[in-house]
């Protein structure tokens, strides 16, 4: 929490200087996140009371001197997980933008998610996934292509032309040592690959009533050591995988269906067990919303090779009805129930997580 109030701190400090001068110009905003969480598992539950109390914040801080021809800026968000999640320059040009620093691939910045009302990150790591504490089963948490998050990138991406964006971005990594026999030195969930490539596709499209929004992406990682397959899953370790996404979301009016997708091919794996971690990730809801009142339903299913037992799959299906009122414009109180199964095709008892789960949060956007 101390890096995250350190992050805050500066970006303050350069939206007070940018509004010091006209050129220059600044963005600041984000959230305040608190959760309690109830969780009635069978098993691996990280608590013994059932209950847990997070408090989850993102900040978000942009600065940019604009001339004549094109605009050119600094960019950095933190959250409290994640504590340096991005920061890179970038420069805009009226049809064209290019970033270089530590920031998402442009697959991931592209991607379609589903719809969902509260803020229980359902898309991404749900506050769900700290409650269970099984590392039994192998799983996906987010139909993004997230893998090389933490990696420093070279990123292109195109201005929207008649409803399509594009762009591509690569990491060189860091050297891999991945074909060191059975040597896995990162301890710190950011394993080492090669290098990576990226590339995603959006189409937008709003006519009034009706809105569309489709998204492809494709990320390929090369020569990895102990890499985290996505925020919450298991370590692996390969000379070369392949990742397709997709996403689509139709709005009618205040109703928005949505659709989204992950699949993983190790091309060529490395890995001491001799499992390879392929598999997928669909999800898929809808969301109505009402005035100052919102309501959806999300469904997730994960299917991965399994971690422990090669014979079958790891597999977790989450299911989430979400509730959310906005007393006032920033404020947001929101509820979900859902239910998680997580456990080995092979049906070894002991591997499986299963229950009802509960999220109440109160959450203030800036």
């Amino acid at each position: 929490m101390k890096k995250f109030l350190l992050v805050f701190g500066s970006l303050v400090l350069l939206s007070s200087f940018a509004s010091a001068a006209s050129p220059w110009a600044y963005k600041f905003n984000g959230y305040l996140n608190n959760i309690v969480a109830y969780g009635d598992l069978e098993r691996y539950s990280t608590t013994d009371n059932k209950f847990k109390y997070s408090l989850d914040a993102r900040v978000l801080g942009e600065l940019s001197y604009k001339s004549r021809d094109f605009t050119i800026g600094l960019r950095a968000e933190a959250e409290s997980d994640y504590i340096f999640k991005e920061g890179y320059v970038f420069l805009q040009f009226p049809f064209i933008r290019f970033e270089a620093g530590r920031a998402l691939n442009l697959a991931e910045k592209l991607h379609v998610a589903v719809p969902e009302a509260s803020f229980s990150r359902f898309n991404n790591d749900s506050y769900i996934y700290d409650l269970v504490n099984n590392t039994q089963v192998a799983h996906l948490t987010t139909t993004a292509l997230n893998s090389d998050d933490k990696s420093q990138k070279l990123s292109i991406i195109s201005s929207k032309w008649k409803g399509f964006q594009i762009g591509a971005s690569y990491a060189p990594g860091q050297a891999s040592g991945y074909n060191k026999k059975y040597e896995f030195y990162d301890d710190e969930n950011d394993g080492h690959f090669e290098n990576s490539y990226s590339a995603g596709i959006r189409f937008m499209q709003d006519w009034g009533y009706y809105k569309l929004a489709v998204s492809g992406g494709f990320l390929e990682t090369n020569k990895a050591n102990d890499i985290r397959i996505d925020l919450s899953g298991v370590k692996d370790s390969f000379e070369k995988r392949t990742e397709y996404s997709s996403g689509i979301n139709l709005t009618l009016g205040n109703v928005v269906i949505g659709a989204a997708g992950r699949i993983i091919n190790e091309v060529a794996p490395y890995n001491p067990s001799g499992n390879s971690y392929e598999g997928y990730v669909a999800a898929g809801g809808i969301s109505y919303t009402f005035l100052q009142y919102a309501v959806s339903f999300d469904y997730q299913r994960s299917v991965m090779a399994g971690q422990y037992n090669i014979e079958g799959d790891d597999i977790v299906n989450l299911y989430q009805v979400s509730f959310k009122y906005n007393p006032k414009k920033k404020w947001h109180l929101w509820l979900s129930v859902g239910y998680i199964d997580m456990y080995d095709e092979t049906e070894l008892e002991e591997n499986e997580t299963k229950g009802v789960v509960g999220l109440l949060g109160l959450t203030y956007v800036f």
